[in-house]
């Protein structure tokens, strides 16, 4: 059933120059465990992947007439490729850090209305705004600004949980907690 080609074997850069394609596998099996997401979550089918590949692989020094350096060379490159694939992998997924900005959201003295970007809307919709509309990033900070005294802080805190809500942790109120004294008087 598996005979070999009955002729003398082939030199290793004549095997690799015609048998080059039965490589090919190995080099994808390692692509789908290193760049495809999850994969390990699919163990059986990332384990025949590499079974059918290591086959292909070596099917042309069982069967064929390349020298047994080409089977060498072809687990030499499957374990090169579990080295490098993962540093590639790393630099892919490495992105550079996202610009950090502020934004503010302005409380009006009503505590029911605010603005956003110029945007006037109910404060209760002001996170999803920021989020879903907007699309800014949960990176940013969100500066929370309360026009008039009459329960700022309070209503600073209400303001902040709902941004908060909206998945944003990094909050900063701005308001009075008093009148400012005019021109110092």
């Amino acid at each position: 059933m598996f005979n070999r080609h009955s002729g003398p074997r082939l030199p290793f850069k004549a095997a690799l120059k015609a048998y080059w394609p039965w490589l090919l596998p190995l080099v994808l099996c390692s692509a789908v465990i290193f760049f495809v997401p999850d994969s390990t979550a699919h163990l059986p089918l990332v384990a025949l992947l590499f079974l059918v590949s290591a086959v292909c692989a070596g099917w042309p020094w069982l069967r064929y007439d390349a020298p047994s350096t080409f089977w060498f060379f072809a687990t030499g490159l499957w374990l090169s490729t579990g080295l490098i694939f993962p540093l590639v992998a790393g630099l892919l997924a490495h992105t550079p850090e996202q610009e950090v900005v502020s934004f503010d959201v302005r409380v009006l003295p009503d505590g029911k209305q605010c603005v956003v970007q110029s945007k006037s809307m109910p404060c209760t919709a002001a996170g999803l705004y920021l989020r879903d509309t907007l699309h800014i990033a949960a990176t940013n900070t969100i500066w929370v600004s309360i026009e008039g005294t009459e329960r700022s802080d309070e209503r600073g805190r209400q303001i902040a949980e709902v941004i908060r809500r909206a998945g944003y942790d990094r909050i900063g109120r701005v308001g009075f907690l008093s009148e400012p004294k005019n021109g110092g008087t």
